[in-house]
């Protein structure tokens, strides 16, 4: 067993000789008398009873950001018991930061975290690579617990328009500033559109929509939208051509773009030349094949 602990200064403990919860419980106990705040369990296989064994733990009541992402060996059923169980912890009201990345957890799970109350002051949830799909999505969508968080990565998973149109109409992630749901298949230019157009998106900086199936018309609803007003990065990488690239460029709406990443086949000269005089160097242009 691997374990990194990670210092409020962001120092890292040792890397190796963590190999019996005997040892991660002593080096937790270690490191929170050091103001340790931030725990990374790194490349574990962590069976369910070592989660129980550390849910139980009061060494965890000073964790801020708990990070099982690079976990690996677990099935679905397992990941969502452990990461459940391990997150329900009475210990853990304090954590701001939950990096499940890569971890296998399903919906199931993500309704088990939706429904946490432990977790009302997160801030930064990242469910990329995982299996979550559209009913957890509305999960998440419809909890009264995560009104804090500002950070959502959904990327890689397997979510379409029905859970981006609930994300759209959440009445309670209405802090969010930066979400990721690339690399979903599933969404299209409706649930681009129900994005650009929900009220409650109106604090988003960082958008990441880039290898769904976002078309110019998708790229037209971010431009028109008047609630993306405070939006900084965009990446849209999905081989948007001329008619896309000009709506950004002729849109007043997003006065704060300084950052563009598109894909796709080779755009017009001129557009292009306009394109590198609105974003100089937050533009990122790549070609397909590249």
């Amino acid at each position: 067993m691997n374990m990194s602990i990670r210092s409020s200064e962001d120092d890292y403990g040792p890397p190796s000789g963590i190999d019996t919860m005997d040892h991660l419980l002593a080096w937790l106990d270690a490191g929170v008398s050091a103001d340790v705040e931030r725990v990374w369990l790194g490349t574990v296989r962590l069976s369910k009873d070592a989660a129980h064994l550390l849910a139980a733990s009061p060494l965890l009541s000073r964790i801020r950001t708990l990070s099982m992402g690079g976990i690996m060996d677990m099935d679905d059923i397992e990941a969502d018991d452990i990461v459940v169980t391990l997150v329900g912890s009475p210990y853990l009201m304090d954590l701001q930061e939950l990096d499940l990345d890569g971890v296998m957890i399903t919906a199931e799970g993500v309704h088990a975290l939706a429904a946490n109350p432990s977790l009302s002051r997160l801030t930064a949830l990242l469910l990329g690579n995982n299996a979550v799909d559209d009913d957890g999505l509305r999960a998440l969508a419809t909890s009264p617990y995560l009104a804090a968080l500002r950070r959502l990565d959904l990327h890689n998973n397997q979510i379409g328009d029905w859970g981006v149109q609930a994300l759209a109409r959440s009445p309670t992630l209405t802090n969010l500033t930066w979400l990721s749901i690339a690399h979903n298949k599933g969404v299209s230019d409706i649930g681009i559109q129900a994005l650009a157009l929900s009220s409650v998106r109106e604090r988003l900086q960082g958008l990441d929509v880039h290898d769904t199936r976002i078309t110019d018309a998708g790229v037209r609803a971010i431009a028109a939208s008047a609630r993306l007003r405070q939006l900084e990065w965009l990446d849209c990488c999905n081989g948007i051509t001329d008619e896309g690239a000009r709506a950004l460029l002729a849109s007043s709406n997003l006065p704060s773009l300084t950052k563009l990443c598109i894909i796709g086949r080779t755009l017009d000269a001129d557009v292009l030349k306009k394109l590198e005089a609105r974003f100089g160097a937050g533009l990122k242009r790549f070609i397909s094949g590249e």
